[in-house]
């Protein structure tokens, strides 16, 4: 007999790792944050949507006021934007 993961173990495991979970609210793909107890509540009693509408929130650093997320894409403009900010001090490459 094989053993079969809970459907919302990745879930659980985010909340247990002290992650923030977001829901996904619309079609549109916009992530907003989730109420723990309540996300919780409705796992227990089967009321919870597909997990696969769940995420942990998105790692960030916030550069010169604007905030970039961990990702490939989001490091890419947060160097651009320190690339930035070391031109206009003079520090531009070659100088």
């Amino acid at each position: 007999m094989s053993k079969t993961e809970h459907p919302y173990a990745q879930v659980l495991r985010w909340i247990a790792d002290g992650e923030t979970v977001e829901c996904c609210y619309g079609e549109g793909g916009v992530y907003g944050p989730c109420e723990t107890e309540g996300l919780l509540g409705n796992i227990a009693r089967g009321a919870a949507v597909k997990p696969n509408f769940f995420r942990p929130k998105p790692r960030t650093i916030n550069i010169n006021g604007h905030e970039y997320a961990l990702s490939d894409q989001g490091l890419a403009e947060a160097l651009h934007e320190v690339n930035l900010i070391f031109k206009e001090a003079g520090y531009a490459k070659g100088a």
